[in-house]
């Protein structure tokens, strides 16, 4: 949207509402700064509880059930952890040196 780029002055603002109002009746919704940066932050958290989810299940495919531990370890982990034990679940031995 042009709120991204700039900021219009109240007038101009107000025109563009009309403008917009008036393209075939459809109710266009302008997000704040604030409302945008509570949605990415809530994409983000979703991306992550969804990486931790996928590895949680191919860690327990291929060791069996997980212990609290590393459950524990999976719920709080960032994006990068969760990535870096990602990348060595086909070559790990044991579930212990997914984590090392």
């Amino acid at each position: 949207m042009i709120d991204w780029l700039m900021a219009l002055p109240p007038l101009l603002n107000q025109q563009l509402r009309r403008e917009v109002a008036n393209q075939g009746g459809a109710t266009v919704k302008f997000l704040s700064v604030f409302e945008r940066h509570a949605i990415d932050e809530a994409a983000k958290k979703a991306r992550i509880e969804g990486e931790s989810a996928l590895l949680s299940r191919l860690l327990t495919r291929r060791f069996g059930p997980l212990p609290t531990e590393v459950q524990a370890r999976l719920a709080t982990a960032s994006t990068t952890q969760l990535e870096h034990w990602a990348d060595r679940v086909f070559d790990a031995g044991s579930l212990e040196d997914v984590f090392q």
